[in-house]
């Protein structure tokens, strides 16, 4: 459980990959918000850049601090592209009417890169985002 709730961002997220990349290419095509060519590059840039974000925040952030900078770069950035390859893989299936493609590849392993090369700068954003939002707990006065 304290696994989970240590990293329930990037687990949700990745579901949330899941859900989408395990959608029909039927149901894909009738989502279309805003239309332009290569729109699904830019989807799959997104997805894995905030998963991979997700991921490398909750790993700086994890209480026992067992893992070095380059440990969190290196495993944050392998299990996006590793997870990417496999949703591609998954699209496959005949059944859900899609193509795997090298491009929707390389814009997943595109996003994962960018995430780590700004994460230093994002992460201060984020955390100045979430302060904001915070409620102070209110201290237990005896």
């Amino acid at each position: 459980m304290h696994i989970i709730k240590s990293f329930w961002k990037p687990i949700a997220w990745s579901l949330v990959v899941l859900i989408l990349s395990g959608m029909t290419g039927e149901t894909v095509s009738k989502i279309e918000i805003i239309y332009f060519p290569q729109i699904d590059k830019v989807v799959h840039f997104t997805m894995y850049f905030v998963f991979t974000f997700l991921m490398m925040y909750d790993f700086t952030r994890y209480k026992d601090k067992i893992f070095s900078r380059t440990q969190i770069i290196l495993f944050s950035l392998i299990s996006a592209i590793l997870y990417g390859g496999g949703m591609e893989l998954l699209q496959r299936i005949s059944a859900l009417h899609r193509s795997s493609d090298i491009m929707d590849f390389l814009a997943n392993s595109t996003g994962a890169i960018v995430a780590v090369l700004l994460y230093k700068q994002l992460a201060f954003i984020f955390d100045t985002v979430i302060k904001l939002f915070t409620v102070p707990k209110k201290s237990r006065s005896l």
